[in-house]
This record gives structure tokens, sequence and C-alpha cells, in this order.
């Protein structure tokens, strides 16, 4: 028996075996690979078919090119797989389109020159037949960068089938375009296998000039069948099991794919003009002829020419009906053929005619269908031109009277394209006729327009009546609404409706017999060129019966640059029969080029009881010469907008406007660029100002300005003259901190009008440019701080025997100069020179640069400037500062060619209230071909530091510079400190002043620039030395495995000769900051180099770097003396004694004034008055060396950091310092944080209000998680009643863009009701409700987690799985320190305050006490409370709660914490590690128990869960903090009470592991587990979510959860 059952088992098993191969070697079969239908796991037979897995996408990101060849016959001209490379290239795009950025790939053809044409072909891998509704999107990039010419055919595609013929299927535009464009090519019915060829033809050209990326192939599968069931009614099945609609049987398509839909056609009657005309006559009275024909007949060599295809067999053989403009030119702009003579119909009865059309290309004028009987009228009408494809159009005829169908096309005499049209189907209803009749003649033409074509709908009424405006589009004529035509060319589009008696118009859209799935669109006539004010604005309603109605926009379809992206766009539901109507209000802009606007939409269900309308359509201040005035012209700081400017719609991106960078108040607005933005594309972000009328004086534009990050690109001011040229005035590139600087660009006086542009250039893709505080005012410039010769002198001017020119590294292949600027470091870039050769300057001659006049000041400031001398003999560099009355005082001098490099130099400059210039004079010493030049001139407010002082960063970056050569590096160090930094992760701390204020060097990791790219930051030249130290501090913490890759490195070198020795290699420093010293030896002159080197994440920060010239780190002076240039300061001192005495009088009746001052003060508010000095005078941010403290602050800072220092080490017990201090008590010296004004309010009169009665009104507060996913929000209405459940409380929807959840072109957000509870803040009846927060087309928001996890709690309802969550939190001042600690220092460690009690252990109880007890109001299902082990840190427990009910909870009782501390002016800080050191982070623990867990031997089940978390441990981390992990690696140190981040551990009441079993669960074999992992900040619907899956869903459900 045992072996019979042995046996079976193993025939099961190969049976079972059997089964499994088949199928899978059925979804191998190569019928059904690369047919769009996924048949196997993980879609693999879709894989390398031009496209990959289910999303059937390419974006060309693997090696693999998705199975895409190049094939091209001639090496001389192919594609290629490509990257835009390290430094913006002259040619191909910037950027690939998929990533954005330098790294990503795109397919682009490489440089050609030829005298003839050559061809590159790009094929794709073979695939299966395809649909009718079969179509490719694409991106391509068309630019002439070499100004050679496109040519006519740059770009096409065609389709290859298995008989190898070929049919042309996309024709671009080819127009030269810097920038990625959309296309969309349609394939069709291939009823064959077939392949796609991507053809160039160029005959010169530049690498990557033609290139496409990011392809996706849409709704190309064959009707499948539905998964067990039979097809509905209204459809029709097809032999291979799909399913069609019963509109697409006998419609001369094969939609099913095997023939079906046209079988049973008995009575119809079908014309693909394969055999002849069928009944059909093409005579006409017109010169123009419509004939028959076929693309091989037309041309098969010139793409440009005919359809490229007929519709019946998507064949360059089959044939069709086509006109066009003749080869001996148009004389007749219209051409008709037509029906043989039909019988009469009737409304039941009506004749329909089905045919396919395509009307392509500018010579494209449009297509009518006209019934002639005893009149001729029309019946169907499509104009312009619809693109590269065939379009079916349906016409019904209903006649009393014999009649024929007269067919029209319209033609312009234009470059290229034409009209087609095939597959002609006449339902049995249109029977032909034997009866004569006589023909009515044809109507008369219209008139002609009464202007020129590019002054017809140009905002400008040029013919009397307005004739010219009266049909573009604008509903304020009579006719304005006739201007909109319908271009859609799928089962959705746009009809006008008309009524006479109302005089009601509007437009709506209703089912179209287009066969394509996309949108409904309907078009104005090409309008414009628009102004800068120009808006449009309508009325719209999507109104209905169901929840969605649909979606509708807005978008340009640009003459010159096509389709571009939507302007305004609005999905879901306005409401119910009037109500519905809303009003829109779009900016259009200025567009250079005519263009058309386009409406475009599409319903979820087409029916009497949904409809999508537009109405009272108006264009509004458009006129291209219109700009509006504005109170400020182009001065502006942003705040109400744009004032006198606007956003160039002809470049690549926006400006956008952010609130809380700005320059002038802090919270307020800037423009902003972040090159950081995944959707940035292109290249150019242009704001431009309005014309400006010419005038006689010199201009100044000032502003404000960043440029930050370690690849932030470039920023540009141009003139745009009146022709149209574009003068570059000021550029800024490269790494300048994350602070604003003040710019000042002169603009010359115009003779004619003109306009200024700010341009950033997207030349990197990891920083960020900013503009603020913009002035323009009728006069010259004051004198600038900061000059770098970037197109103008700034104002110095020359004297002397020779003159200094304004030159560029182009110029020194003819002239001795320096081959490239300092600024730029390319040839492009510009600089003052004096030629110093014995031909120009003679031995001893002297050539002086001037600087403008600057005001003096009584502060030593430091002069800083680079200077290069070349050739042998190139004389001397001296400047001086000359005051405007007696002599000038030198101070810096240097006569030496010290190689072709730029050096820096620089001075004191101290001139008592004088004003003073600089003066840079150059004296020859007969050389020959020699040369002396001068760049980036910079006056800085503080003293030079002495070579070799410590540089604090405090001051900006002293002599360090980073290089722009990207010979040498590709990236830049940048200047921040913490409190400033909003998107980089830095070190919490600098190390100078061990604040967020203070500033340091950093240089991050990200994936927006190439892994192992680098940045190097220089000293200035140093001379040779026998032993200088160099001493800095680094910050590279300990990078954790799985989480920070720790491949960035730290290299510090010494620079000679070109030559790079190696110094040291800083590994990860495992701490906070760490010092190094290393000595120097160098027989030469040498720079010192910290060379970063990119990982995939992390950072590297540099702070207090110092080296101490002729001295060793050992302290022994090793250098006797140095040769290096002289900053001579005899001038400045003199001037300082002079200023010294002049106002030592002045400082001894300021002492006696201040003494006397002092005493009264003391009297009337005592010393110590610590709001006062808080808030008056002015706050320094950031260190000043000559702030000094008061005696009592120093013993407080020495105190607490020696207190710091010993808790650190672990000292058991504080008692006395060497000097006898007692250190507990400084170390509790009490300096309560400070509050908010607000709390300060008196609460009495708040309460008055608050019991005022409300007359059976109801307020109820929304709130909802914003899109931070940390924070939340609320706003209150007014209910006419109490509501007893959510189903009682309405939608309601917010400004999204106020809550970084949406763009403000589209900012309504909807409000979801989903819990409600009672308001512990005013009180009953009134109500809380927690909301769901849907986008505009009713999607979960990003934030929104909450719906996921509802989701999946239904999944695993049977479970009846449990939640318990501690929040921690820490309450802080206003002013960001720890709530009750010390001002100056720290509290006692860690011990007394968890649990604690007492006014020395327990900081803030009120506020805990009274969240309690609103919790419990409002119906939370708080559990508990307690302090925590850090002080001024508290938790409270919600729970037990059911599924989704855990994140309901936990967000109302955070709401309500927030709340309770708003009214006791301190801050609920969910900061999972809010102080540095030795003090306990904050979590959420998560305590989980499931129904299996809670019974007999739950422990089992407990235990099998665990199991799977660990398996899991990585996926988890990521998602149990907002911010993918990086808050819990503060946190997650396997100290203070937590486990290590990297390794997962679980034990019985362990509660430094990940999981902890509690000692009672152990012990009773169930119950539940404590998940220790989740920080204090992260979102319980995530958590929940992610444990709900792990430990009760199988691992495919979780995959397919991701």
């Amino acid at each position: 028996m045992f072996q019979w059952r042995s046996s079976a088992a193993v025939i099961l098993l190969l049976v079972l075996h059997w089964v499994a191969e088949s199928q899978a070697q059925t979804c191998q079969s190569p019928e059904r690979k690369c047919d769009f239908v996924c048949d196997c796991d993980k879609c693999s037979d879709e894989l390398n078919c031009g496209y990959a897995g289910n999303g059937f996408e390419c974006d060309f990101e693997d090696t693999g090119n998705c199975g895409w060849s190049d094939r091209s016959v001639n090496a001389a001209y192919g594609w290629g797989r490509h990257q835009r490379g390290d430094t913006l290239p002259d040619s191909g795009p910037s950027s690939d389109y998929t990533t954005g950025t330098a790294t990503g790939w795109f397919m682009g053809v490489s440089a050609v020159k030829s005298e003839s044409p050559k061809t590159a072909v790009l094929v794709s891998p073979e695939m299966q037949q395809s649909s009718p509704t079969c179509r490719l999107r694409l991106r391509y990039f068309l630019w002439d960068s070499g100004h050679t010419g496109l040519g006519s055919t740059p770009l096409w595609a065609s389709v290859r089938h298995k008989d190898s013929s070929e049919a042309v299927v996309w024709r671009p535009e080819a127009t030269s375009i810097r920038g990625w464009r959309e296309a969309t090519i349609f394939l069709g019915r291939n009823p064959t296998t077939f392949q796609i060829h991507l053809y160039s033809q160029r005959s010169e050209g530049q690498k990557g000039d033609v290139a496409i990326d990011q392809m996706e192939f849409l709704d190309c599968a064959l009707p499948l069948p539905l998964p067990g069931k039979k097809c509905p009614a209204e459809m029709v099945e097809c032999k291979r099991e799909g399913c069609v609609e019963r509109r697409q049987v006998c419609d001369g398509t094969d939609d099913c794919g095997d023939g079906t839909d046209e079988e049973k056609c008995e009575g119809y009657r079908l014309c693909n003009f394969e055999d002849g005309l069928c009944d059909w006559n093409l005579r006409s009275l017109s010169k123009l002829k419509w004939v028959r024909t076929s693309q091989e007949n037309i041309s098969i060599s010139d793409p440009l020419k005919g359809p490229g295809r007929d519709h019946s067999n998507n064949s360059a053989s089959g044939h069709f009906l086509y006109v066009t403009v003749p080869d001996g030119g148009l004389t007749m702009d219209w051409a008709a053929f037509q029906s043989p003579r039909l019988e009469p119909t009737n409304s039941s009865h009506p004749c329909k005619m089905v045919m396919y059309t395509h009307q392509f290309g500018p010579r494209s004028g449009g297509l009518t269908v006209l019934v002639a009987d005893q009149n001729i009228s029309a019946v169907w009408e499509r104009g312009g031109a619809l693109g590269d494809v065939w379009v079916k159009a349906e016409a019904e005829i209903v006649t009393s009277f014999p009649f024929q169908i007269v067919i029209m096309a319209a033609i312009r005499n234009s470059a290229y394209g034409g009209i087609a049209i095939d597959s002609i189907m006449l339902s049995p209803e249109c029977r032909l006729s034997t009866a004569n009749f006589t023909l009515a003649s044809f109507p008369k033409s219209p008139k002609d327009p009464c202007a020129e074509p590019d002054k017809m709908c140009d905002f400008n009424p040029d013919c009397p009546g307005a004739d010219d405006e009266a049909k573009c589009g604008d509903f304020s004529y009579a006719k304005g609404s006739s201007g909109w035509t319908d271009s859609s060319i799928g089962s959705q589009g746009w009809t006008l409706y008309e009524n006479s008696t109302s005089k009601e118009d509007y437009l709506f859209v209703a089912k179209a017999p287009g066969q394509q799935l996309t949108e409904a669109q309907t078009r104005t006539p090409l309008l414009g060129p628009s102004g800068a004010a120009c808006s449009l604005s309508f009325d719209f309603a999507l109104g209905g019966s169901p929840d969605h109605i649909g979606e509708l926009s807005v978008r340009v379809i640009d003459s010159l640059l096509g389709p571009q992206p939507k302007l305004w766009e609005f999905g879901g539901k306005t409401g119910v029969g009037e109500e519905a109507w809303r009003r829109a209000n779009v900016t259009i802009g200025a567009r250079k080029h005519r263009f058309q606007l386009a409406l475009e939409a599409r319903a979820v269900k087409l029916c009497s009881c949904s409809k999508i309308k537009v109405r009272n359509v108006r264009f509004i201040s458009c006129h291209a010469e219109y700009f509006p005035s504005s109170p400020t012209a182009l001065s502006c700081n942003f705040e109400d907008g744009l004032c006198g400017w606007y956003q160039d719609n002809s470049d690549n991106f926006d400006w956008t406007v952010v609130s809380g960078m700005d320059h002038t108040i802090g919270p307020g607005k800037s423009l902003v660029v972040d090159m950081w933005s995944p959707s940035l594309r292109g290249l150019f972000g242009r704001l431009v100002s309005f014309t400006q009328s010419p005038g006689p004086t010199d201009y100044c534009l000032s502003f404000f300005y960043k440029l930050y990050g370690p690849n932030a690109g470039a920023l540009n001011v141009k003139l745009l003259d009146g022709h149209g040229y574009e003068i570059v005035l000021w550029t800024r590139s490269g790494a300048h901190g994350n602070v604003w600087h003040e710019g000042h660009c002169p603009v010359p006086h115009q003779l004619t009008s003109f306009q200024l542009m700010f341009e950033a250039v997207r030349s990197g893709f990891d920083g960020q440019v900013a503009i603020d505080d913009v002035t323009f005012v009728a006069r010259p410039c004051s004198v600038p701080r900061t000059c770098s010769f970037e197109g103008q002198r700034c104002g110095y001017s020359s004297s002397g025997s020779v003159h200094w020119v304004l030159r560029s590294g182009r110029t020194a292949t003819t002239v001795p100069g320096p081959k490239t600027d300092h600024t730029l470091e390319t040839d492009l870039g510009f600089y003052m020179m004096a030629n110093t050769g014995a031909n120009i300057l003679p031995s001893g001659s002297a050539a002086v640069l001037t600087s403008p006049v600057q005001p003096g000041t009584t502060k030593t400031e430091c002069v800083h400037f680079w200077y290069h001398m070349g050739g042998v003999n190139p004389g001397s560099l001296t400047v001086y500062m000359k005051p405007e009355k007696g002599a000038r005082a030198k101070i810096f001098s240097d006569g030496l060619n010290q190689g072709d490099v730029w050096r820096h130099g620089n001075g004191n400059i101290t001139s008592p209230l004088v004003d003073w210039q600089l003066e840079f004079e150059v004296v020859g010493a007969g050389g020959k071909d020699t040369h002396v030049a001068v760049d980036d001139v910079f006056l800085s407010a503080h003293p030079c530091q002495n070579q070799g002082s410590r540089c604090s960063l405090e001051r900006g970056m002293c002599s360090w510079s980073n290089t722009q050569n990207v010979k040498v590096d590709k990236l830049d160090w940048e200047l921040t400190c913490p409190g400033a930094e909003r998107h980089y992760s830095t070190p919490p701390e600098d190390h100078t002043l061990g604040t967020e204020k203070g500033h340091f060097l950093f240089f991050p990791s990200s994936n927006r620039t190439a892994a192992n790219q680098n940045a190097q930051l220089l000293s200035p030249h140093l001379p040779p030395t026998g032993g200088t130290c160099l001493k800095f501090w680094v910050y590279k913490p300990f990078s954790c495995k799985k989480f920070i890759s720790a491949d960035s490195q730290l290299m510090v070198w010494r620079l000679t000769g070109g030559r790079l020795h190696q110094l040291l290699a800083v590994d990860e420093v495992g701490g906070p900051w760490k010092r190094f010293d290393v000595d120097i030896t160098s027989p030469e002159e040498y720079q010192i180099v910290f060379e970063g080197i990119k990982g995939s994440l992390g950072v590297v920060a540099l702070d207090d770097i110092e080296y101490t010239i002729g001295v060793n780190c050992a302290k022994v002076v090793t250098d006797s003396g140095t040769t290096s240039p002289k900053s001579d300061n005899a001038g400045g001192i003199a001037a300082s004694v002079i200023v010294v005495l002049l106002l030592v009088g002045t400082l001894i009746a300021l002492l006696v004034f201040y003494w006397r001052t002092r005493q009264r003060d003391e009297t009337l508010i005592g010393r110590s008055s610590p709001s006062l000095s808080r808030n008056s005078g002015f706050r320094n941010d950031t260190y000043d060396p000559a702030l000094t403290f008061s005696a009592d602050a120093r013993e407080v800072e020495v105190a607490s950091r020696v207190c710091q220092g010993a808790w650190r080490a672990g000292s058991p017990s504080l008692r006395a310092d060497s000097a006898g201090r007692d250190l507990r008590k400084s170390c509790r010296i009490e300096n309560m944080a400070s509050v908010s004004l607000s709390s300060r309010l008196d609460k009495s009169v708040r309460q008055h209000y608050l019991s005022l009665p409300q007359g059976g009104k109801c307020q109820v507060t929304y709130v909802w998680i914003d899109g931070t996913g940390e924070e939340v929000r609320g706003k209150t209405r007014t209910l006419d009643s109490e509501p007893k459940s959510t189903k009682d409380i309405p939608e309601w929807n917010f400004d999204g863009s106020s809550t970084f959840q949406s763009e403000g072109s589209n900012s309504d957000m909807y409000l979801i009701p989903v819990c409600m509870f009672r308001d512990p803040f005013t009180l009953d009846p009134n109500k809380l409700v927690l909301c769901e927060v849907l986008k505009y087309n009713r999607i979960p928001a990003e934030s929104n987690h909450r719906a996921g996890c509802s989701k999946v709690m239904r999944e695993v309802k049977e479970h009846c799985i449990w939640f318990g969550m501690e929040q921690e939190y820490t309450l802080f001042g206003t002013d960001g320190h720890p709530f009750s600690w010390p001002a100056q220092g720290y509290p006692l460690p860690q011990g007394p305050y968890y649990c604690g009690v007492g006014a020395n252990n327990a900081y803030g109880r009120d506020i805990m006490e009274c969240h309690y007890k609103a919790c419990l109001y409002a119906g939370v299902n708080i559990y508990g409370t307690n302090a925590e082990v850090m002080p001024s840190q508290w938790e409270f427990q919600v729970g037990p709660c059911e599924g989704v009910d855990m994140g309901d909870h936990l967000w109302v009782a955070r709401y309500l914490l927030q709340r309770v501390c708003e009214d006791f002016g301190v801050i609920a800080s969910l900061d999972p590690k809010p102080m540095k050191g030795n003090w306990n982070g904050a979590g959420c623990h998560t305590n989980v128990s499931t129904k299996q867990m809670r019974e007999e031997d739950g422990l089992e089940h407990i235990e099998q869960a665990i199991a799977k978390l660990e398996k899991r441990h990585k996926e988890h981390i990521r998602v149990y903090d907002p911010h993918g992990g990086r808050d819990n690696m503060r946190r997650l140190t396997g100290h203070h009470e937590t486990s290590s981040i990297d390794h997962f551990s679980a034990g019985v009441a362990n509660r430094g592991a990940s999981i902890r079993i509690p000692r009672q669960v152990g012990q009773e074999k169930r119950g539940y587990f404590e998940d220790r992992r989740p920080a204090s900040n992260c979102d319980p619907y995530v958590v929940t979510k992610a444990i709900a899956c792990t430990c009760l869903l199988d691992p495919e459900q979780v995959e397919e959860g991701k």
C-alpha cells in the first residue's frame, strides 16, 4: 500500500512538472513573443521587443536598447546610444529625456559631413501584428547646432512588413529647436509581423542633433477575451474570443484582427480603390483633380510626398484617392468627386457613409462632404491638418430627393502635404437610383479674406467690423464660437451647441466616429502672436450624476514648436445643473510665433447623465504690443506677482515663485529654478521684461541672486534689442554658496526699444538658481563690489603709455595673453590685460587700470583679485589705493613670471570716510611677448587674512577657490550652514561654532550627477617649503552598508607643476568632526588641493582649514623666508593711525555717556531682562570673532562643555572642576526657552467668545496630512446641524499649492471625510473630521497613504489585526531650544527623567495632562502616557485599534497635541533624534497582535511573523520614517535603547532589539510583539500597512503592493 502511494505521488509530481513546463513553453511560443500582451510571469515574453515589460516602454537606460539596433548602410552616419557627457556639449541634447540629467541615455545620430546625403537607420525587433489603435509615443530632438541646415527629411519613421514592403508612418516638421519634443506615431493595423525603422538623412550635421528617447507603445494589442465572461450585449465576439463594439462592425477596418467584424456586411458597399473607382466619379468643374494612386506611384524615395500608405492595407502599394498641389503649380484651390445617384432616404433609415481621411501637412486646407439634391448643403466638414494618421469619419444623409454625395477638398499653396481618402463604406440604405435629375448649382464661394493671412486672428481688428477677428474662437463676437474646429481623431469629439432663441452657445463633448483612443480636441484657427499679458478666460462645467465626470485641459499648439505642455487642467466634477459652471483664467503669455489654442477632454462615460461643456471663451489683453502698466515697472520683489516681467514661452522651463527663501523678508517670495527638480527638461529658463523705450542715459539693473549647489548651472542677464539679437551683459556660474549675493548689471543706453532677460542655464543638474529684489533705474550703477569682466569693464578705465584691454582667451592665439580667464576657466571668459612686450610697453613705461570711485568707510576692507603674468620679464604689477585727496598707498606688488597660472592677490584698504580708487599699475621690463592680466576683483567688508591663517568659513572662502576647469573637475565644493539648508543632507552643526548657524564647505553625493565625479578646492600658490603644517576638520560619517554607499572619498593633494602628489586619503571619520594634521614639504611652488569624489549617497564636509607656512606640525620653524607676492599695508597702517586719532575723543565721550546711562537703566529694568535683550538690536546669525562673552557667560559656556564631555565619557558623578567651580550648579542653570507671543494673550477673553451660543449651527474642522507627510493642516466650516456621521459631512477642497501638494496652476485638492471626533477646543456640538486628500483627478495625493493602507486592511480583515503605537515627542521653545533646558548648557544626564516627578525632573507636565484630556474628550483611543528618558520628552500610547483605525486615531492625537502646544506657546517635535549626543531619540514603537497571536500557542504565530519581518528588514527601514530611512539612521545606532539599523534582532524584554517580545507574552505564549524600529515621525498608515503586508500576505501579493 505504501509503495502504491509513493508511485502515485511521483506520477502526480511528474504531471505537475509537465504542466508547468508546457505553460512556460506556451507563453514563450514565437507567436506570443512581442505581441503587446504579457503571457509569461513578469512579462518576460515582452522583453527586447522595442520595449520592455508590461509598461511597453523603452528609455534606453539599459545597454540592450530594448532590442533596437543600428542598421545604417554607410558607416559615415549612424545611430548610437549616447549620454550628454560631463560638460554641456555644442551639439545634441543637454540631457536625456527620461532622467533629465547628464547620466541618462538616449539614441542619437553620429556627426556627418558628406557631399551627398547619408541615411542613418535604427531598426526595432520584429513585432507581432498590431491593432488599428496602435500608436507609439516618443520624445525626439531636432537641432541644427552647426547651422548647416537640417534638410527636408532629418527624421522620419516607417513600418516594414514581412514581405519587405515599407510604408512611411511619421514625418515630423523639420524645424530646429534645442529641446525635447513629444510626438505620436500612429502605427495602425499591421496584419503580419513588422518592424519599425527610424531614419535620419543629412549631408552635414553634428553628433546628437537628431535623437530619440522615452518610447511608449499604446493600445497595440488586439482585443483580448474577457476573463471568464462572454461579450456583453452591446459588443460583438471575434473568432479570437475578443470583443469589439458594434459601431466597429462593417466600418472598413479589421478591428478583431481576424476579420470577424467585417464578414457579415451584406448590402454594404465598400470601395478601397484597389480595383478601380467603384461607382465614384472623379470628374470636377475644378482644374484641380483627385487621382486614384498609391504611395509607390507617388514616391518611395521622398518621405514628404503622399500619405505614405493606404488605409485598407497599411502599405505603400495600396491605393487611395489623393489631391495635392500639382507639379505645374496651384491654379484652383479646390477639388471634388462624387458618388453615383442614390435613392431618397428618411430619418429612420438614413444613408450612412464611413470613410477614412488623411489630412497631412500645411497643404491640407480641409474636407467637406456635401449632399446635392435640389440644393447643395454640407453634412460634414473637417478643417486643417490632422497629422500623419488615417482618421475615421462618418456622415448620415437624410433627404426626400434623389441625391449624390460630393466630397470636396481645399488645398493650400504650401511646401508639402495633401489630402487622401480611402475605404469608403456605404450602408445598405444608400441605394443606387436610376432617376434623372438636375443637380443644383454650387453655392457661391465665400468672399476672400479681408486681411492678409498673418493678420487674421492677431488680436487686432484690421478690417471693417473686425471681420478678421470674428471667427477666431472668442465668444464675444457673434460668430466667435464657430471659430473652434473639432480635430478629434478618437471616439469622443467636440460639438457646438447653438440656440438662436436663447442666444446660448457652448462647446460640449459628444460621441465621435474616430477609432483612436485619444482625447477629444477642438482648436482655434492660427492666432497671434500674443503679448505678455495675454490670457484666456472661459466657463466650464463637468456636471452630472457620476462622482467623476472626466478631465478637461487647455494646450497651446505652436506653429513652430508644435504641441506644448498643458497650461491648465481639471479633473473630477464641478457640480450638477447650472451650479456646475465655474470660471477659469489661464495665462497664455507672450508667444513669438502664430499658435492655436486647443481644448482637450476625455469623459469617463458619455451619456445624458454627464456633460463636459465650455462657454463664454474670451481672449483678454492679447495684442502683441500691449504691455500692462506696473506700479513698480521692472523693480520687483515678487511678493505680488512678476511686476514688469513675464515667463518666456519659447524656452524649456519656467521660473517658479517660491515662498520661504526670500532675500527681503525671509518668509517671503523669490523666483527660483531648482536644477535638481526631476521634472525639468531642456537647457534654458528665461524671464523677460516688458519692452522698454530707448533713452539717453545708461541704466542699472541690480538684484540679489543665489547660485547654490555642486552642479548649479549658470545665471545670465541679457539684453534683447529690437532686431532679436541677444547680448550678454552679466553672467555667473559655479558654486556661490547658500547665501544671497548682490548683483549689479550696467545696461548701456539704447537707441531703440529693448528688453532685458534673466536666463537660468541648466548646464548642471544639482543645484538651485534664484533671484529676488530686482531694481531697474535710469542711471549708471553704483560701484560694484565684484567684477568678473564678463562682457563689461565695470567702469574701469585705462591710462598711461598703453591701454588695458578687455580680452578673452580666444584672442590669445594671435596676441600674447592667458588662454583662459579665471572666472569660467574657458577661452570664452573675459579679463583685463596689458601687453607688456618691449615693442608695446617700453621698459620703465607704465599702464594703469583704474577702478571707479569707491566710498570711504571707517572699517578696514580687503580687495581680492586674480592676476596672470606671462613671458620672460613681464614687468611688475603694483596695486595702489588712491584716496580722493592725498598720495596713493601701495597695497600689493609682484614682479615675477610665475608660469601660465592665475594667482590670488589681496590687500587691505583703509580710507577713513574718504572716497578712493584702485589702481593696477604695470611697469614694462623689456620682455618679449609678455603680458599682465587681472580678473575677478572683489571687495570684502572684512580685513584680509594673512596667508596661512585659519579659515573658519564664516566670512566666505578666504583665499580658497573652486576650479571651473572642466578638464580638472565637474562639480564644486559648496558653502552652507545647516540652518539654511533645505535640500541636502549636511552635518547638523559646523565645527567652528558648533551650531546650525555656522558655516562649512561640503560636497554632497546625489543621483543628479554621475558617480565618481569630483570637485577640487584649491589654495593660493604657496612658496617652496621644508615643512608646512596643514590642519583641517572633516565631517564624513560612517556609512551604513545597506543604505549609504561608502564610496564617496576625500583626497588631499599637493599640486606642483601640473602634477598631483597624494598627501592623505580620508576614510569614514566615524563620529562628528575630526581634525587632521598633515606635514607638507615641497621643493617647488605648490597648491593644496582638497578633492571630493562623489559616491551615491552621503556627504563630506570641511571646516576650520589652516596652514602654517614654514612651520611644521611639530611647531618647528623650517623656512627662513619666502618669495611670495607682497601685500603691502603701509598705506593702510598710516591711514589707520589717522582714524584712531580722530576717533579717540569720540570714544571717550561715548564711554562716559554709556556708564551714566547704564547705571540709570539698571535702576529701571534690573540686570536680567532676557526678553528685552532677545528682541532689541541686531541678531548676529553668523560667528564674528569681534564678539566677546561676559565673564559669567563664559563660565557657563565652559561649564556646560565640561558637563557634556563628562557625560559623554560616562562620568558617574559631577562635583567640581579644577578651579573649584560647582559643576552641578553650572550644569543646571535654568533659562526657560521662549514661548510664542500668541500664548501670552489673555485666554479669558477667548473664553468669552467660545461660550457664545451657536444658534443650532455646528463648526466642523477638517484635518488632513499635508504634502510633507509629517505635518497636519486644518480649516473650519459651518454646517446647519450637528452631523451624526461622516456621511453628513460634505466633501470640501483646499489650495494644495500652499501645502506642498499641487502646482499653483491646478491647485484645488479634495478633502474626503473619513473619521469624525468631538472637538475638545470649541466643545460640543462641534466636530473634528479627519480627511483623505484626493488630487484633481480623484486619485489619492502622494501623501495620502490611508487609501493604500485601507485596501490592505480589507484584505487581511479575517485576521483581526490590532495595533498599539507609542508616540514619543519632544517639547521645544519657539527659539528652537528644548523646553526648560539651560540656555547656555545642558541639563543633568539622563536617569531621573523617565516617569519622573518633581520640578527638577518633569518638564512640561501641564501640556501632557491637557493633551490626555483632549484625546479622551475627542474620542481618541488613548491608552496612557509617561515622561520619557530625555528631559522635555514625553510619550503617549494609542490603541489597541484594529486595521486602518490605528492611523486615524494617531493622526488625530498628533493634531490635538499640536493644538494644545499652540495654546501653551511651545512646539512638539517629532524629530527622531532631536538632540545630538548622549540623549535618547524618539520613536513610535508599534505593538502588533493578530487573532491567531492572541489565541493559545499564539507565540508560534508571533515567531513566524518575526521571521517574515527579518527577511524584509531593509524594506521596512525604508518606510519607517518619511525620508527613506535617513531619519532613523540618526536614531537606530545600537545605543540609547535602540537596535542597529544594519542588523535585525529580536528578543524577550530586550529594548535594544528590533523586535521586543514582552516578558509576559513569553511566559503566557500568546499576545503581541513590539516593533521598535518606526521613527517618531513615521506615517502610521505606512507602518501598519507594511507590517500587515509582510506578516499576513504572501510574498507575491507583497511585491504587487509595492
